[in-house]
């Protein structure tokens, strides 16, 4: 709230530079817009279209200059489209020196373009809605069903697994799921509703409850969204809500064409009779009244990855301690680290978002610490963080094995978003961990370097911006 206020108070000062008349105008503008949080999103927009197109009066805007603050924002941005908004304003209230009629003839011109757009989206649209989309493909299904039996030690990823599990696996309606269960209804490897709904539940998910229990975290789930950011580094999907796996669960379930009932479309649920694909359990009736002959699905190995390798070098799904003992437990021969960075770097992912959790531990911010950027690499860093105050701390992890000053390389990527962050002012920070493979983790150092883009101690070159202490 307090930097909410500062930026409003700062959006004032810089109106004040203004003529009265187009101060005047300005605050008509805003003052359509009836809550705070809109007027405050238009009012730095506006103020810049004045400060760089070096104009104090409405009536000296010219076509170039809309133009312009378009490009500046970039289509689809926020700035974008408060621009326009405001531009299109003056139009109506006849505040524009339009007299050669560019401005109506760029609306005119972009009105049409709107129209030709949209009846391309619709054509469009119409073309996909005839061809059968699944919510997830193959691959990501077999994901979802492998995170979901995966034995995780963190709570974060248990309750993941868990919301999963009862949107997947069980037919567990989402707003029951979401203002029915709560904790307290656990026992015994099953959930009892007052309601009447009652689901088996894995033993892997009894140190969930029992965590959530003593810790008091809370008394029901609420809602599910924010516990299934685990599972989108896994798919692959940057937003990944409850609807998609239920859809994913009906999509993957058949009906027995005798009993009715749907089974997941999995081998181990159907047999083939007599040429026919019924469920097992009809199946076996049917064996053994009338000694038809039954035969198993063939089975299909996909040769990929697995979802375990994967989560063993993935600072997303695992924890530092796990991590490190599955990595220390390996035969590795340690002159050819380089085959084994990636692990490595994720190693000393872990270790900060551990580290981090623990220096706000007892505050609310701790359950804020994020480790989802580091599989986006368009995200530019890896931990998003605080301080104690509350500010956010982007964190780049640069890891090494040993205890070694070496040089590191930033991406093109991680140096454009950290020279962006540094000039808004934001903290990104660059976190040096050393000696990651120490034995005892008190011999783990972490260089924390608050402005590397203005520190002397640090030297830029230009091959892939490796950096070396001058």
């Amino acid at each position: 709230m307090a930097r909410y206020r500062k930026g409003i108070d700062d959006c004032l000062l810089r109106l004040a530079k203004l003529p009265d008349e187009t101060q005047t105008i300005i605050n008509q503008f805003l003052s359509d817009k009836k809550d705070g949080g809109s007027r405050s999103t238009y009012f730095t927009p506006i103020l810049t279209i004045f400060e760089l197109t070096e104009n104090e009066h409405i009536s000296e805007l010219t076509v170039d200059d809309y133009e312009t603050m378009l490009s500046y924002y970039g289509e689809g941005t926020t700035g974008y489209r408060c621009v326009k908004s405001f531009f299109k304003y003056l139009d109506e209230e006849y505040l524009l020196n339009d007299e050669k009629h560019l401005f109506s003839k760029k609306f005119r011109e972009e009105r049409r373009l709107t129209r030709q757009k949209t009846q391309n989206s619709r054509s469009k649209s119409a073309s996909i809605n005839s061809e059968y989309i699944p919510a997830l493909n193959f691959e990501q299904v077999q994901q979802l069903n492998e995170f979901i039996n995966f034995d995780f030690d963190d709570i974060s990823k248990l309750q993941c697994s868990f919301i999963c599990y009862m949107l997947f696996c069980t037919d567990c309606p989402e707003k029951v799921l979401e203002k029915e269960v709560k904790v307290s209804d656990y026992m015994n490897g099953r959930i009892r509703l007052a309601s009447g709904y009652e689901y088996e539940v894995p033993e892997r998910y009894e140190p969930m409850f029992n965590k959530m229990r003593s810790r008091e975290i809370h008394n029901g789930f609420g809602s599910l969204y924010k516990y299934l950011r685990p599972i989108e580094a896994v798919l692959k999907v940057d937003k990944v809500v409850p609807q998609v796996i239920i859809n994913a669960r009906k999509q993957n379930k058949m009906k027995c064409g005798l009993c009715g009932k749907e089974y997941f479309n999995t081998a181990d649920n159907w047999k083939n009779i007599e040429s026919r694909i019924v469920c097992t359990n009809c199946a076996e009736a049917l064996k053994k009244k009338f000694n038809y002959n039954l035969t198993d699905l063939e089975e299909i190995k996909i040769n990929r990855t697995k979802i375990g390798d994967e989560i063993e070098k993935s600072a997303i799904l695992y924890d530092y301690d796990k991590l490190k003992h599955k990595l220390m437990g390996k035969q590795v021969d340690f002159k050819r680290l380089n085959e084994f960075f990636d692990f490595i770097g994720k190693l000393g992912e872990a270790y900060v978002y551990k580290r981090e959790k623990e220096r706000l531990k007892g505050k609310k911010l701790a359950d804020l610490v994020s480790d989802k950027p580091s599989a986006f690499p368009q995200y530019g860093y890896d931990i998003l963080s605080y301080t104690d105050d509350g500010e956010e701390i982007y964190i780049e992890v640069k890891t090494e094995p040993r205890d070694k000053e070496n040089d590191f390389f930033l991406t093109d990527t991680e140096r454009r978003i950290g020279e962006k962050y540094t000039r808004e002012g934001k903290k990104y920070w660059v976190y040096r961990v050393h000696n990651i493979l120490a034995e005892d983790e008190a011999e783990v150092r972490v260089d924390i370097i608050k402005d590397i883009f203005n520190n002397p101690m640090y030297e830029f070159s230009p091959y892939s911006w490796r950096i070396h202490k001058s």
